[in-house]
C-alpha cells in the first residue's frame, strides 16, 4: 500500500496490475443452461447460496459455504429429477412455455422452480389415417390445465381418419386425451403422462435442508418483490402481477371470477419396525378441521376414507382403516369383506379443502405386528 501524503489520498495497489495473472478456481463441473433457473439465496446463517437444475445429468445443485453439492441425490429426488426432467432439456424460454424458472422466496427461505415442458409430437392433421395406438398433439378449445398448454392423444382405432380430437371433459370413440398427471390403459397398453409432460412447481427449504413440498400454480416466469415474489397470471395478458402467500388457501390467480383451485394435500410414510410385518386398523389426526379425505397405500393393497368415517375425541378425529379395494368386486369398495392392509409400511395421504385454513399437529396409526403369512 502506497500513501501519498502530500495528495492527501490513499492508493492501495493490489497484485501486479496484470490481466487474469492467476489461474481461475475450479467451483464445480456440474454447470446449467437454464438460466431463468439458477437462484441465489441465503442460507440459515446469512451465507449466500446459489441453486440450479442441470437437465443432461438430472441434478439439483446447490452451492454454498460447504461447497457445491446435488442436494437432489442427498434428499432422494433422484430417481424423480432423472423421469421428469426429459422434456426440458435444451429449452430455456419459460416466458413461451418452455424451459425452467426460478425464485427466492426470503419469507420462507424456499428456493422454488418451475419446470414446463412437452414432448415433442406431431400435430394432429385431419387428413392422416392414423392406426390403434397412434399418438398425437393437438390444442382443444377446452384443454385440462389451468395453463392451457395443450393436450396428447392416442387414438383408439385404426383407419382413425377426418376425426378432431375432443374437448376436455367429452368423449370420443375415437380419441382418447393423456393425462398431465398419471396414467391412462389404451388397448392394454399404458400410457404415463410423465412420458410426455414436465409440468410441476418445486420448493426446497434451506433452513429445513429438504424439498417440502409441489406446488399448485406453474407460472412462466418469477419476479422477485422484497421478501416475497410475484408472478403474472400464466394464461393471461393483462398484465396483472399477483403476490404470493396472500388471499384464500388454495386459490391462485383469480381475476373477474376465474380463478385456479385445488385441494391440497400432505402425504406420509409411517416405516416404525421396518421388518416387521404389520395390520393396520386404525388412524387418529389431529388437525384444524376435519380431514376432507385420506388415501391409505402399502406395498400390494389400497384403501380410503372419507370426511363421514371420522369421530372426534377430544383433538383427535379417529376413523379405522378401511379394507382393501383393489380386491373388491370393482376395484373401489371399501367396505366389502376383503382383507385388511398390511405389510412393512404405509403410505397416508390427508386432502385439505380449498379455501379452508388446515393444519395438522399429529398423526398415529394403530396397528398389530403379526407373524401370519400372507398369500396373494
Amino acid at each position: 500500500m502506497n500513501v501519498n501524503a502530500n495528495a492527501g489520498a490513499t492508493d492501495v495497489l493490489i497484485g501486479d496490475g496484470s490481466v487474469f495473472s492467476r489461474d481461475g478456481q475450479m467451483v464445480t463441473r456440474i454447470g446449467a443452461t437454464n438460466k431463468w433457473g439458477i437462484i441465489k439465496g441465503k442460507s440459515a446463517q446469512g451465507n449466500d447460496s446459489v441453486y440450479w437444475i442441470n437437465t443432461e445429468m438430472k441434478k439439483l445443485m446447490r452451492l454454498g459455504y460447504d461447497g457445491s453439492i446435488s442436494v437432489g441425490d442427498i434428499h432422494g429426488i433422484r430417481s424423480f429429477l432423472a423421469n421428469n426432467l426429459k422434456w426440458v432439456e435444451g429449452k430455456d424460454t419459460p416466458a413461451a412455455g418452455e424451459g425452467i424458472c426460478g425464485v427466492w422466496d426470503d419469507r420462507y427461505s424456499e428456493a422454488i422452480w418451475t419446470i414446463n415442458g412437452q414432448r415433442s409430437i406431431a400435430a394432429y392433421s385431419g387428413s392422416t389415417r392414423y392406426s390403434a395406438g397412434a399418438v398425437i398433439s393437438y390444442s382443444p378449445a377446452i384443454k385440462s390445465t389451468f395453463e392451457k398448454t395443450g393436450e396428447i392423444y392416442v387414438s383408439l382405432v385404426n383407419n382413425n381418419v377426418l376425426q378432431v380430437p375432443p374437448n376436455y371433459g367429452e368423449t370420443s370413440a375415437y380419441w382418447v386425451m393423456v393425462p398431465h398427471n398419471g396414467s391412462i390403459v389404451v388397448n392394454g397398453v399404458t400410457y404415463n403422462g410423465n412420458d410426455y409432460y414436465n409440468e410441476y412447481t418445486l420448493a426446497y427449504n434451506e433452513v429445513k435442508n429438504k424439498f417440502t413440498t409441489y406446488y399448485t400454480f406453474k407460472p412462466r416466469i418469477y419476479l422477485k418483490w422484497k421478501d416475497t415474489f410475484l408472478t403474472p397470471r400464466p394464461i393471461s395478458d393483462t398484465g396483472n402481477v399477483y403476490e404470493h402467500r396472500l388471499g384464500r388457501y388454495c386459490i391462485w390467480y383469480e381475476q373477474d371470477g376465474d380463478f385456479q383451485s385445488e385441494d391440497a394435500f400432505i402425504e406420509l410414510l409411517f416405516n416404525k419396525d421396518e421388518n416387521l410385518m404389520k395390520e393396520f386398523f386404525a388412524v387418529l389426526i389431529n388437525s384444524e378441521v376435519l380431514p376432507k379425505r385420506i388415501e391409505y397405500k402399502t406395498k400390494d393393497q389400497e384403501t380410503f376414507g372419507v370426511d363421514a368415517d371420522f369421530e372426534q375425541d377430544i383433538n383427535f378425529w379417529m376413523a379405522s382403516i378401511k379394507n382393501d379395494i383393489l380386491t373388491s368386486s370393482t376395484g373401489f369398495i371399501n367396505d366389502e369383506d376383503t382383507s385388511r392392509l398390511f405389510g412393512q409400511w404405509i403410505k397416508i395421504k390427508i386432502y385439505f379443502e380449498a379455501d379452508n385454513y388446515q393444519k395438522i399437529v399429529d398423526l398415529v396409526i394403530k396397528f398389530l405386528g403379526t407373524s401370519r403369512t400372507y398369500n396373494k
